[in-house]
């Protein structure tokens, strides 16, 4: 039986594996799209590991195309599971494609979605690698704040491995909240180029970049079968 508090089970996790989505919100959205009360069965196709601030947490991200989401019917889905000094917790997340389109800091910067960025100090002399993330922003009347938590970052393992994927990957994350609303939890995730120990500034492009909302899932709300 898979333990999902076990950081080990999730690192043995391999693509083909499915997650049962057993919470009130998963079955009642299979009951709404013409299916019975039933799990929301997903497969996964890739799993991201990465190892945040040379070992002091994990995250392992699954990534499960194709699927049924309550607010993006038919969107793909991202299950998170975050272990740091012995504690975890898991978030189903999914990408609202009215509010953000993936790109490369450049593509972001040139169509003006610069809200997911701080200021630069200097406006006339920065390049794309320079900004951090956003401490807060909003998702329609939601406003999600980092309440203080600093960017993280980590190396990245990817399986499977595509072709031409860089021999290092580097990622910065920036997690933020607002309580009490449907989706809870957004995270902004960039994957692919950024460095922390390297000057920024020779890291023009930087990685793919995502923004991410989802709610947390309890571990008895899930069930994960090995493939």
């Amino acid at each position: 039986m898979f333990d999902p508090s076990d950081v080990r089970e999730w690192r043995n996790l391999r693509p083909g594996s499915t997650i049962l989505l057993k919470d009130e919100r998963s079955m009642m959205q299979m009951l709404q799209a013409g299916g019975s009360l039933q799990p929301m069965e997903c497969v996964v196709d890739e799993i991201t590991r990465i190892v945040v601030n040379e070992g002091v947490g994990e995250f392992l991200i699954c990534h499960m195309p194709n699927s049924v989401d309550p607010d993006e019917n038919g969107t793909d889905l991202w299950f998170a599971s975050l272990f740091v000094d012995g504690n975890h917790d898991h978030r189903l997340y999914f990408e609202p494609a009215d509010r953000f389109e993936p790109g490369t800091r450049d593509e972001i910067l040139d169509r003006g979605d610069n809200f997911i960025f701080l200021p630069p100090e200097d406006p006339d002399d920065f390049v794309p690698t320079d900004l951090e993330f956003t401490e807060n922003t909003f998702h329609g009347d939601d406003e999600y704040d980092s309440n203080g938590r600093p960017i993280l970052f980590g190396d990245v393992i990817v399986e499977p491995r595509m072709t031409g994927m860089q021999d290092e990957m580097f990622a910065a994350i920036r997690e933020l909240s607002s309580p009490g609303c449907d989706n809870p939890e957004m995270m902004i995730i960039e994957i692919g180029g950024i460095n922390p120990n390297d000057d920024y500034r020779t890291q023009d492009r930087g990685g793919l970049v995502r923004l991410w909302i989802g709610r947390p899932v309890a571990d008895n709300d899930f069930e994960v079968i090995p493939s």
